[in-house]
């Protein structure tokens, strides 16, 4: 249960750092990255040169810092170098937006599909359908905004026609 809840503050982390890059406020993600650093080193996830250390991060999130601090590592004399690690490892968030989006639209089709199946709102777990076939579309909708490109709008206008065709068949 420990280990769920760090790799899930690390996730929040992760996201509340692509927020700060993205207004342009770079004094926090560069602490942040700067104690990573150390404590990755501490750990044995990284040798002094920033190449890979003997120890092997039990999470693919930490990993993903580790080879970004990795992939960065001659340039780490400059003065921005905390600043590039830390946008390299929030950079792939936008296709995890895209893939939350995704999953809520197929998970809403699947509930529209046993919705049809059973033709009934009466029991438990129709309610808990009816309210899926509601929250699946907004969720879906909230995590497309944090996309990027293309994909975003697309997910968006995905998400707002599958909420008002729940409202089409309530009503």
């Amino acid at each position: 249960m420990r280990s769920v809840f760090d790799v899930t503050q690390l996730m929040f982390l992760r996201f509340l750092m692509r927020l700060m890059l993205k207004r342009n406020m770079y004094k926090e993600p560069i602490k942040v990255i700067e104690k990573f650093r150390e404590r990755f080193i501490s750990k044995g996830y990284l040798n002094d040169d920033l190449s890979k250390g003997p120890e092997t991060p039990k999470y693919s999130i930490i990993d993903s810092l580790v080879s970004a601090f990795e992939s960065l590592r001659y340039y780490r004399n400059e003065d921005d170098f905390y600043l590039q690690v830390a946008k390299q490892w929030v950079g792939d968030l936008y296709s995890s937006n895209h893939k939350i989006s995704s999953f809520f639209v197929i998970v809403y089709g699947l509930i529209l599909l046993t919705v049809f199946i059973n033709q009934s709102f009466i029991t438990i777990p129709g309610e808990m359908m009816f309210i899926g076939l509601f929250v699946l579309p907004l969720l879906g909708f909230i995590s497309a905004i944090g996309g990027r490109g293309w994909k975003r709008l697309m997910l968006m206008s995905i998400n707002i026609l599958v909420f008002a065709y729940s409202i089409i068949i309530v009503a």
